[in-house]
């Protein structure tokens, strides 16, 4: 009986511990979800901005970093996490990544955010890439939660992302169709992860074009003018979807992953300008 009254005395105090800038851990399925969390002594604004990183990356991707520090700029606490099916601390399945995962791993940061107290006044989600095809999503399905979504280079539907690889790289994408999987080589940290062909396939019934009329919240959409996996038109397309009060833009000179500095500066300039 006093080892469980000690236990439980323990659980009690670490629960009341105040939430701190740092690394914290959220139970989930399989791989619990690494959070970390940034700009606490923004906290009594009450504006939150989660954000979420594509396929096959982690919560320091360029893209992720840069959406990070431009919030932070602007008085925001920011929530950034590594998914679970990703190359970051949650897991390193990447083959098992899908934008259900992507979904359920944002459910989960979302609800963990809320259960700390973090942004009651105002959410903005921000996603790039498959993390952006999850923000859109979640963005129809609760309409009522979020302020803002911020979404960049976003798969725009399992179809249009298809089509976008066939035409702009078809030897690869027909290679990758043929093998099932394609072995991806992070070059920066030289991390490798096997690519699913189910990943795109698990995409085919999302398409944002027709969610985008069940979005409540307010939307900046940002491109890149030499993107092949999310090419400009895609954009162009859900934007004229979308029937919230919207921005878009799209980065000259830049690919998917706004790999420059002048790519990222540009990226800031166009994420502060819709806050």
């Amino acid at each position: 009986m006093n080892k469980i009254w000690v236990l439980s005395l323990v659980l009690l105090v670490a629960a009341c511990q105040p939430l701190r800038n740092g690394e914290y851990t959220v139970s989930a399925p399989e791989h619990d979800i690494l959070v970390e969390v940034s700009g606490l002594q923004n906290a009594a604004a009450q504006k939150l901005a989660i954000i979420q990183h594509g396929l096959a990356v982690n919560r320091l991707h360029p893209v992720v970093e840069v959406a990070k520090q431009t919030f932070l700029n602007a008085g925001y606490v920011v929530v950034t996490f590594d998914g679970r099916h990703s190359l970051g601390k949650s897991g390193v399945d990447v083959e098992n990544a899908t934008l259900a995962s992507f979904a359920e791993d944002l459910r989960l940061v979302t609800d963990w955010a809320h259960r700390q107290g973090l942004g009651q006044k105002h959410l903005v989600l921000v996603g790039h890439s498959l993390g952006g095809a999850a923000v859109l999503q979640h963005a129809w399905q609760n309409p009522a939660e979020t302020n803002l979504i911020v979404v960049i280079a976003p798969v725009v539907s399992g179809q249009r992302w298809k089509n976008a690889c066939m035409q702009n790289m078809p030897d690869f994408c027909r290679q990758w169709e043929q093998q099932k999987i394609y072995l991806y080589q992070d070059p920066k940290t030289g991390q490798t992860a096997q690519i699913a062909w189910q990943t795109l396939e698990s995409a085919k019934s999302y398409d944002a074009v027709v969610g985008a009329a069940d979005i409540s919240a307010a939307v900046v959409l940002i491109g890149a003018q030499e993107d092949k996996l999310v090419p400009p038109a895609d954009i162009e397309a859900l934007y004229k979807a979308i029937r919230t009060p919207k921005q878009m833009s799209i980065i000259p000179s830049s690919g998917h992953n706004f790999a420059s500095p002048q790519n990222q500066q540009a990226l800031g300039a166009a994420i502060a300008a819709g806050i």
